[in-house]
């Protein structure tokens, strides 16, 4: 069995930030979403960078335990 992930980007109408979806063997098993966190106020210009980057290695972290994991 092989395992695989793709990491796409939410419309800013669904909250920003990635969506996780697994594959196992070309099926999708699963999804995470890393929706940009709603705040008391909007974030700065200077903010929106680290912050959407954050989000994306979380999820690309996710995605390789997700491949790493044993389908024995």
């Amino acid at each position: 069995m092989s395992r695989s992930y793709e990491i796409k980007e939410r419309p800013a109408n669904l909250g920003g930030g990635w969506v996780l979806a697994m594959f196992e063997d070309g099926e999708e098993m699963g999804r995470g979403y890393y929706p940009l966190f709603r705040q008391d106020r909007p974030l700065g210009v200077d903010e929106v960078e680290p912050v959407t980057k954050a989000l994306f290695a979380e999820a690309q972290a996710d995605g390789e335990s997700w491949v790493s994991l044993s389908t024995d």
